[in-house]
């Protein structure tokens, strides 16, 4: 439970000022065999992943996961049971560990991201009601995205909300909400770029792009880096070294970079991808994965972002030879 709360909550609290992973789910674990259960299981993974055999190893993870998934699984035909929010926290600890462990370019997992859907889609618009119900929905989001765009799919249905039930605006509010409506935002590109509805398409991306531009101009200055450093030739360095001030920050230029790209090779004014989409797609796979451990690695390390992601996928924007 110590290291959960030490070294992996702050990865699900990213957006979340209340660090509800932190502060909340250690507390509910108390009396939910599930949450405590998921808990111990990525921990006892993340362990065994950095070669921690004398803390714990891989039968520990086992054990415990095997545990969770004996109260898992009749949950999710109970109508009670999908709406309650510590399930729903556990749910996503669970699919971290799908997350993680899913190699690129192959069928994604689906344990866990059933369970997610099925819990996402019950509890509705109480997701954004606050607590930790939406800490998690936020968490799931965020998950759901990187794997729509790892395996090319639309975000699936169960994780749209109603416009009402969401602040899209620009209107002043925390870092916190501003980095969410980024996120929510590359969800809405994603079933653009992905989705059944071909109606008005170049106006449907002019929106987006629109949108997507008036994020960047209108979001607080303290999103801007702090610092940064050319990268070193003599040293045959690639990357610069660019530094946020917090975790929330480098979430939303993570997003907002997604967001750039799918509407780059997604837009209907410039050339109709052809024979050579599978190509181009596959390098946004490969940037995408490597952005999303980055960020891991940065989050895990704090404060010294080096290998942006911001440069990352500007990187592979430009070798694109799209503009947005």
């Amino acid at each position: 439970m110590r290291y959960f709360v030490e070294n992996l909550a702050r990865w699900f609290d990213l957006c979340d000022y209340e660090r509800h992973f932190a502060l909340i789910v250690p507390k509910r674990a108390a009396t939910c065999p599930m949450l405590l259960n998921a808990i111990l299981a990525v921990s006892a993974r993340h362990l065994s992943f950095l070669g921690r055999s004398d803390i714990c190893d891989l039968s520990d993870f086992v054990r415990y996961q095997e545990q969770c998934l004996y109260h898992f699984i009749p949950s999710l035909n109970d109508s009670e049971a999908i709406l309650d929010e510590n399930i729903l926290a556990a749910t996503v600890i669970l699919r971290y560990l799908e997350e993680v462990d899913v190699p690129l370019f192959t069928s994604e997992t689906q344990h866990h991201l059933i369970g997610t859907r099925i819990f996402i889609r019950a509890q509705g618009e109480a997701l954004v009601a606050g607590g930790l119900r939406q800490a998690a929905f936020w968490v799931a989001i965020r998950q759901e995205i990187y794997m729509a765009l790892v395996n090319q799919r639309s975000v699936q249905p169960g994780f749209h909300l109603p416009p009402f039930s969401f602040d899209h605006s620009f209107s002043p509010a925390d870092d916190c909400v501003w980095a969410n409506r980024i996120v929510m935002h590359c969800a809405d590109i994603l079933r653009f770029c992905f989705g059944d509805d071909q109606a008005n398409i170049e106006a449907r991306h002019d929106t987006l792009s629109t949108w997507t531009r008036k994020w960047s101009r209108c979001r607080p200055e303290s999103f801007s880096p702090t610092f940064y450093r050319a990268p070193d030739k003599s040293k045959k360095l690639v990357f610069p070294e660019i530094w946020y001030l917090e975790q929330c920050h480098v979430i939303a230029t993570q997003h907002l970079n997604f967001c750039k790209i799918l509407l780059a090779i997604n837009n209907p004014k410039l050339r109709r991808l052809g024979s050579g989409s599978g190509h181009l797609w596959r390098e946004v796979q490969v940037w995408t994965s490597l952005c999303h451990l980055v960020v891991y690695d940065l989050i895990e390390n704090f404060g010294n972002y080096k290998l942006s992601d911001m440069l990352r996928m500007k990187s592979a924007l430009e070798s694109s030879n799209y503009a947005v």
